[in-house]
């Protein structure tokens, strides 16, 4: 039950509220230009869509009521007695960890709009703590939680080292663990503080991120890209990582994107911005498109599982040579009769991974009928034949033989251990396929087919994903072990909702490449928003469903009541020095 509170209270939060521009919010003052991530959840947007009323007729609200406490009651009955402002948005943000540039830890911020409503509440979540003011700041926290709040913002980080935990011992206090909670102490005020005081270089410095804030959406994201160069440890395996060229891996390569939940499919749309040397690659070879030519090669089927991308060879070849990839690449093929580069410079630059399930095939393709009609293809179209040959006969070398003691021959096993790829290799196109038959009636199908009507609506971008979550879902069922048909029709109420997931782009303006990912629903005319709090209710329902089964077997457990004196208590000390800012602001536009 704490988990469908623990949604329930989340819920609320993302849906009650009302319109308010996110690009004049406060909050923006206090998000650093270093953040990993910024998660900016548009509470106003989400309300639109789903009310909270809406909510509180859903079948198993008042169920879970019945078990919650007192003040969570309360807080689902009324979500404006939290004394949040629900008429403004919320921020999720990952700080990045000061000691370890790998980790980041995550804080909420809010605004408030009654600071004593928000403060009894908090009081009721951390009872058997107090309040404690330093300044203009209160804080209420125990060995679980962290709440700290002026008149106008609240901010919660949502993890704590363990480390500077200092649970007091059952026998009582000690003058060792009364220093080190009275260190804790001061640490957690100066690290509220901090998180608290306007930022000397926000993240509104950053003109991308003011044109995310622009954006309507229901979710708005911010990632920074860069990445971390691995600390050596001298062993091969640095060495190899030497050889790539971290420099524009570790600057300028930020992510924005914009959520929203519309009718019949949930749509995030994506803009991956370049540094300064990914962007003149990008200008200096544009985008190419999809190969509809190689689309319109498959067998009639259908498509399960699509992947398909198109890049200039000239484009790949720079983009290894400036990650340093192709230095990599080059030593771990030095030994090999194939150098993958002269393959690449032998395909026009697509490739297409395409799964069907085929209306019909030939009797004698046993391979294609004991995997119930799945055909599996991954084909390219060929500019030069002799540089991708080479290729070809590696993978049609025999595999050597492996024998036991005894000299006699080990077979792998597995159902699938004896198959063996078609490998097909003409003047125009490369395939591979699990099947000879279905690698044969790839090269001899011409016009449209129920691949290349799937992918025409995105021929314009560079890229494409698409999978059929149906038939993968009703797969993984027909696998499954379980055998309770009760929970096989609930799970299956679920699992139907789902349609297919897309995602394509590709095109780079402006600084950024752009992507868009869709979340399909069967239900075309209702939002995905109430589709999605639907499912919820229905796992919920079948987690009571369960629980009252269990019960009826297992008598429940007694409750267990916390120990007062495993909690750490926070005594009132003098305001520590208000934390320092740098006063250097920079502008991170590469």
């Amino acid at each position: 039950m704490k988990l469908i509170h623990r949604l329930l209270l989340a819920t609320m939060l993302f849906t009650h509220g009302f319109y308010l521009h996110a690009q004049d919010n406060p909050l923006h003052a206090y998000l650093p230009a270093d953040a990993k991530a910024i998660i900016n959840i548009n509470l106003p947007s989400l309300a639109s869509k789903m009310k909270w009323q809406e909510l509180q007729q859903l079948s198993f609200f008042e169920e879970t009521l019945k078990d919650a406490p007192l003040y969570i009651q309360e807080l689902l009955k009324d979500p404006s007695s939290t004394g949040i402002n629900f008429q403004s948005d919320l921020f999720i943000v990952l700080l990045p960890d000061p000691k370890n540039k790998t980790k980041s830890t995550p804080v909420l911020y809010g605004q408030l709009a009654d600071p004593e409503k928000f403060a009894a509440t908090i009081q009721k979540i951390v009872s058997k703590q107090k309040i404690n003011t330093v300044g203009k700041l209160k804080i209420l926290a125990d060995n679980k939680n962290v709440f700290a709040w002026t008149t106008g913002f609240f901010v919660v980080p949502m993890s704590k080292d363990k480390s500077q935990t200092h649970p007091l011992p059952k026998s009582g206090k000690t003058v060792q663990n009364t220093k080190a909670i009275a260190n804790q102490t001061n640490q957690l005020i100066k690290q509220c503080q901090l998180l608290l005081t306007p930022v000397a270089n926000p993240i509104t410095n950053d003109s991308r991120f003011i044109d995310l804030t622009k954006e309507d959406g229901d979710m708005r994201l911010w990632v920074t890209r860069n990445m971390e160069k691995p600390k050596g440890k001298g062993n091969k395996k640095d060495d190899v990582l030497k050889m790539m060229n971290w420099g524009i891996m570790q600057q300028g390569n930020y992510m924005s994107g914009v959520l929203r939940f519309e009718n019949g499919k949930a749509v995030m749309q994506m803009k991956s911005y370049m540094n300064k040397t990914m962007d003149s690659l990008y200008r200096l070879y544009p985008a190419t498109k999809l190969n509809s030519g190689l689309l319109k090669k498959f067998p009639a089927g259908q498509p399960i599982a699509l992947i398909s991308f198109s890049m200039s060879p000239e484009m790949l070849g720079a983009m290894m040579k400036a990650s340093g990839a192709e230095k990599l690449i080059d030593s771990l093929t030095k030994k090999s009769s194939v150098k993958p580069m002269e393959v690449a410079e032998g395909l026009n630059g697509d490739l297409t991974l395409a799964v069907i399930r085929a209306y019909e095939y030939d009797e004698k393709d046993t391979v294609t009928a004991a995997l119930n009609g799945l055909q599996v293809f991954l084909a390219a179209s060929v500019k030069n034949k002799s540089k991708v040959e080479p290729l070809v006969r590696l993978l049609q070398k025999p595999k050597e033989i492996k024998t036991d003691a005894e000299g006699n021959e080990i077979k792998p096993a597995g159902p699938f251990a004896d198959l063996k790829p078609a490998l097909l290799l003409t003047d125009s196109f490369f395939i591979v396929s699990v099947s000879s038959f279905a690698a044969e009636k790839f090269l001899n199908t011409v016009g449209d087919n129920d691949i290349s009507t799937l992918a025409n609506p995105y021929t314009s971008h560079a890229s494409l994903f698409s999978l059929d979550l149906k038939a993968i879902f009703n797969f993984a069922m027909q696998m499954s072990k379980k055998k309770n048909n009760s929970e096989e029709q609930e799970a299956s109420k679920i699992l139907d909702a789902f349609d297919r997931i897309v995602f394509y782009g590709g095109k780079y303006e402006n600084g950024a490449a752009l992507s868009t990912a869709e979340l399909q629903f069967s239900n075309k005319e209702e939002n995905s928003l109430k589709q999605f709090v639907k499912m919820i209710e229905t796992f919920a329902n079948m987690e009571m469903k369960n629980k009252k089964s269990r019960s009826s077997f297992i008598e429940d457990a007694p409750a267990q009541i916390e120990d007062s004196s495993e909690q750490t208590k926070i005594d009132v000390i003098d305001e520590p020095a208000p934390p320092k800012q740098k006063n250097k602001a920079k502008k991170d536009n590469n």
